[in-house]
């Protein structure tokens, strides 16, 4: 799970440069980014054709598949759920209005996309160890230090309105959507049987 998340710090690293660039390459400011995002975005359509993902093996002696409502009722699950969809949601509220606040606090568009830079750094990055410390410490300490981190991203960027503030609140609101999101889905992975992967999976 932490090295497929860590793909994205290649992402953190040519997204905002992308945007810097391509901002005003066309008459209208940040078409050219939009139109750069369609190129970037066929480009990994034609990657992703040389992925062979190899068909499910069936096991016959597998124990069957129980009832989603029934594995739904797991606490265990509701825990996962939980903190995947709080770490994913405030992540996403908080990271979409931050380059706007910053524009409406008259900061400029470098430095918005320095703050969105290391934010994604920030999400990604960790990944390289946080199945690591997950192994080490135990995944609910994981998350628990994932739920520290994003109530303190809240108090910074209620403490005031300077780049500074920005910086911090979202480089902390990444390493929280981190040890949450990978938390989450590591502790999904205990709450299924094989029979039942697809199923608890596509429903998470």
């Amino acid at each position: 799970i932490s090295y497929t998340l860590a793909g994205g710090v290649i992402a953190a690293l040519l997204g905002p440069e992308l945007a810097k660039l391509t901002r005003d390459a066309l008459s209208v400011e940040f078409a050219g980014s939009f139109a750069a995002l369609i190129v970037v975005s066929f480009v990994a359509l034609a990657v992703l054709q040389f992925l062979r993902i190899p068909p499910p093996v069936v096991n016959p002696q597998a124990e069957p598949a129980r009832p989603l409502d029934e594995i739904v009722r797991n606490r265990t699950f509701g825990v996962a759920l939980l903190a995947a969809l709080v770490g994913y949601a405030g992540m996403a509220f908080l990271m979409t209005v931050t380059p706007l606040a910053m524009s409406a606090h008259h900061h400029s568009f470098d430095s918005a996309a320095f703050v969105i830079e290391w934010h994604i750094l920030a999400m990604f990055a960790p990944s390289f160890v946080t199945g690591t410390l997950i192994a080490r410490w135990g995944v609910l300490r994981i998350l628990i230090a994932g739920t520290v981190l994003f109530a303190g991203s809240i108090a910074v960027n209620l403490s005031g309105t300077g780049v500074t503030q920005f910086w911090l609140g979202l480089v902390l609101l990444g390493l929280a959507w981190n040890f949450l999101y990978v938390g989450g889905t590591t502790l999904l992975t205990e709450t299924y049987r094989p029979s039942e992967k697809a199923l608890v999976q596509a429903s998470n």
